[in-house]
């Protein structure tokens, strides 16, 4: 498959007064040509900052790129453009969704006029394109994202829209310029479940029509796993995992992979606790010099924190970057070592705890030996 866009050790920096932010450190990505492809990870671990980027949709004193050609979209590098390029890239050549889309929308606007605003904007030097063809077209985009009674709703505001609606207009302002690529930010972000199902099978119905790749960001492995072909797991501004979706659901690597999917699992054991990935994201202030989830990760070896981990190909088409997928690692001497180390601190603080409860219990006999001598004494 013919990659449509390319993403190649992409670092974006955001300079403040504290320091240099580093939202997103070294991450190399491809999506093909009609591919469904899930970016997935916690909040704050770069997923929309990665998006925000491919758009060119940050400002251009508030972040550092390491590469104009960083980012390759069907053979170009993207930050070579020029700000006619950009206009003509956005929309027409790219789209995006974002989480919120009550805040995507203008809401002294009716929706069609916001559709159709997007139509005439990537199709100029079509003369036949008047306002009434535009809003026929607008009808049309609207009856192809699933809204009823196309032509009065055209005619409506944001604000007389269900949630699960403003989120099906907001799409369809982002296929009005046929697009071949889709980044859908969090679609299904605030909608309850049936809601959720139905964007998801939207967007996926639309990519099959219209033969355009979609890049789906979300926080929930669950949400991706019946819409992607490949996902892709981002932690602290890195990708740690990448797969097909059998490969990550079945056969995780990453103990950061697998612990999103134990946190996204409900128990049937009886118990009421759930599952949950102790400690904080690292601070892209202070980011942590070897695997990002070292702090985090139970079985972090000592190599671990200091030295970035490599990407390791498990089968083809899956990866991760993480020590304990090394085949024939060394490091596994190393982390035996630690744990039996452990289990001996473990065993000599047991030892000494037993130790102290007996001399605290023979020196709580001894004083009750002394009261029942001075009880005897007095009497």
């Amino acid at each position: 498959m013919r990659a449509l866009l390319e993403i190649n050790n992409l670092s974006v920096s955001f300079p403040g007064p504290a320091g240099l932010a580093r939202a997103v450190r070294d991450i190399s990505l491809q999506v093909g040509q009609g591919e469904c492809v899930a970016l997935v990870g916690e909040s704050g671990c770069g997923k929309t900052v990665t998006a925000q980027t491919i758009m060119g949709l940050l400002e251009d004193q508030s972040f550092i790129i390491n590469s104009a050609e960083a980012i390759i979209f069907n053979g170009q590098p993207i930050y070579e453009y020029s700000s006619k390029q950009w206009r003509q890239f956005r929309g027409k050549e790219a789209a995006i969704v974002f989480q919120e889309p009550m805040a995507a929308l203008d809401p002294t606007m009716r929706i069609g006029g916001q559709i159709a605003e997007a139509i005439t904007c990537h199709r100029r030097g079509f003369p036949w394109l008047g306002k009434k063809a535009a809003y026929r077209s607008v009808s049309r985009l609207l009856a192809d994202v699933g809204i009823p009674d196309p032509e009065i709703r055209a005619r409506q505001y944001p604000h007389e829209f269900s949630g699960g609606m403003r989120q099906r207009a907001v799409i369809a302002a982002a296929i009005a310029g046929d697009p071949a690529l889709l980044i859908a930010d969090e679609p299904t972000t605030s909608l309850d479940v049936m809601t959720q199902n139905q964007i998801l099978e939207l967007l996926n119905t639309l990519r099959r029509e219209r033969r355009m790749a979609l890049l789906l960001i979300s926080h929930d492995l669950g949400v991706v796993a019946g819409a992607a072909e490949r996902v892709i797991v981002m932690y602290g501004g890195k990708i740690v995992e990448s797969g097909k979706v059998a490969d990550i659901f079945y056969a995780p690597a990453h103990p950061y992979t697998k612990g999103l999917l134990r946190a996204g699992q409900q128990k049937n054991d009886g118990s009421k606790r759930l599952f949950t990935i102790e400690g904080m994201p690292p601070s892209p202030l202070a980011p942590p010099v070897g695997c990002p989830f070292a702090p985090r990760c139970r079985e972090a070896m000592s190599i671990c924190g200091r030295t970035p981990p490599p990407e390791v190909t498990l089968v083809q088409g899956h990866s991760a970057s993480c020590w304990f997928c090394r085949p024939n690692r060394p490091e596994a001497a190393e982390r035996e070592r630690e744990r039996e180390a452990e289990r001996e601190r473990e065993a000599e603080t047991g030892k000494q705890a037993a130790t102290e409860r007996e001399r605290e219990t023979e020196r709580e006999r001894e004083t009750e030996r002394e009261r029942e001598l001075e009880k005897g004494t007095e009497k």
